[in-house]
Order: structure tokens, then C-alpha cells, then sequence
């Protein structure tokens, strides 16, 4: 009998030991796919980070995961304690992320952008900048990459649609139209490439090293 009620305890509990794994999936950067989403779970389920530290009159912000509105609210704490530091004039953004919620993409670019003219900003990126990782990314006007970087850019995706109806699926549909369009506008803005070549690239999952991206205008420089 013991062992039966054990057996159900661990087949009810597994599902939350994988959802409550925050780590992203060691995978090939092309196979690195549709991570920009709509969250469409439970929103305190989060994973603590500590993200930025000063040293002399530089904030060195690290994000180095998959992009959650943790990571939003965390940035957020820090720069508010930054803008208190009149000795801290300079922050450096170490990016490394294979992506995640299209709207914590959006909010954590948005707030690098607010305190640009109190900062001298600057986003350096290594590894793998996918998804929505690139909204961020192309937050800055300085924005460096490791020659080995790997980016990709796709359209928003969602990661579950059980117990959606089709009018459900058909107002997701629109709403994803909308962030892709305005995704696709920030990528306009910071390169050489027009809207119809960035819409194809998204639709194509398009990944590009960092020298090409530099060609394109995405980086604007590689060191």
C-alpha cells in the first residue's frame, strides 16, 4: 500500500519538478526555436536572480537566461537604486540568452531606454542573443558582440494552447501580429534592412553570427 501512495506522489509531482526547472535547454543554436512567447502560465513562478554589480562608476547588468518577467522586475529594482548613485555613470549589459517572454523583452528594452541620458549604456553579448533577447539587444545605441555570437530572430509563438477555443486562437493570432510587427520595427530602426526582409527572416527562423550581423547594422561593432 506504501508503496502504491508513493508511486502516485511522484507521478503527481512531476510535472511541477519540470515545469519549475528554469534553466534553458542545452541545444544547438539552430535548433534554438520559437522561445519568444506570450506567457501563458502561472506568472509567480519564477526563479530568483541576482543581476548587477558596481564596481568603481560602471553597473555591470548580467543576463544570462531565458528572458522572464522575473528578470523585468529585477532590472527594474536595480536601476532604480543606480539612479540614487551619483558615482555610478556608466552601465555595461553582458547578454547571453536564448530568449523568452516577447513582453519582458519588450519592458526590459524599454527601461534601458528610459535612463539612456543619465548613463553612458553600452550592451556587450556573447554566446547565443535570440528571440527576445534581440528586443533587448537592440535597446542600446552601443551594442557590442563576441565574433562567436549566434542571433536569431522568429516570430512570436505561443509554448501551449490547451483549452483554447478557436476564437481564443484567433484573438492570440491577432495580438501576435501586432508584437511581431512592432519587433520588426525596432529591428528596422537599429539596421540597414526594411521591413518586408526582416518580416521573411522571422518567418524563415533566421540565424546570423555576429559579423554579419555587424553588416546589417544589428551590431555596431565586433570585439
Amino acid at each position: 500500500m506504501k508503496k502504491i501512495i508513493i508511486l502516485l506522489c511522484v507521478l503527481l509531482l512531476a510535472p511541477n519538478f519540470v515545469f519549475a526547472n528554469d534553466d534553458p535547454p542545452e541545444t544547438l543554436p539552430n535548433e534554438i526555436t520559437r522561445t519568444m512567447t506570450v506567457p501563458y502560465y502561472d506568472p509567480m513562478a519564477f526563479s530568483a536572480l541576482q543581476l548587477t554589480k558596481v564596481i568603481g562608476d560602471t553597473a555591470y547588468i548580467k543576463v544570462f537566461s531565458t528572458i522572464t518577467q522575473k528578470d523585468e522586475i529585477v532590472i527594474w529594482e536595480d536601476i532604480q537604486v543606480l539612479l540614487n548613485m551619483p558615482e555610478v555613470t556608466k552601465i555595461k549589459v553582458y547578454l547571453n540568452s536564448a530568449g523568452g517572454e516577447a513582453y519582458a523583452g519588450f519592458a526590459i528594452g524599454d527601461q534601458f531606454q528610459r535612463v539612456k541620458d543619465r548613463f553612458e549604456m553600452s550592451v556587450w553579448a556573447s554566446g547565443i542573443v535570440a528571440s527576445a533577447a534581440v528586443m533587448v539587444f537592440a535597446s542600446f545605441e552601443n551594442r557590442y558582440a563576441a565574433p562567436n555570437t549566434m542571433f536569431m530572430v522568429h516570430e512570436v509563438a505561443v509554448p501551449r494552447t490547451d483549452g483554447m477555443n478557436r476564437t481564443d486562437v484567433k484573438n492570440m493570432e491577432e495580438t501576435f501580429g501586432q508584437l511581431t510587427d512592432r519587433y520588426i520595427d525596432i529591428l528596422v530602426g537599429v539596421t540597414n534592412k526594411c521591413k518586408e526582409e526582416w518580416d521573411q527572416m522571422l518567418k524563415d527562423e533566421t540565424n546570423f553570427f555576429a559579423p554579419k550581423a555587424k553588416e546589417w547594422g544589428l551590431v555596431t561593432e565586433v570585439k
